[in-house]
């Protein structure tokens, strides 16, 4: 079975979607490193993923350190 790789969106504070895109933030974020090469999709997916956490958007269970390292990572 071919899976679809799910890409960062970026959705509004009150969307349904916002845990879940968060999640995939998360992990993009943390496997992050400044010397790939980007395509323009993938530049894309950093900056909604980068704006995601920015804009204060937060799982529960982040801890402040967690959050802080995050936003730092870009």
């Amino acid at each position: 079975m071919v899976t679809k790789k799910s890409l960062v969106r970026y959705v509004g504070p009150n969307d349904l979607m916002l845990d879940e895109e968060l999640t995939l933030a998360e992990k993009l974020l943390l496997n992050f490193k400044k010397d790939n090469d980007f395509s323009i999709n993938e530049i894309i997916e950093l900056y909604n993923a980068n704006r995601l956490i920015k804009d204060g958007n937060r799982l529960n269970n982040w801890s402040d350190e967690h959050y802080d390292k995050l936003k730092k990572i870009i």
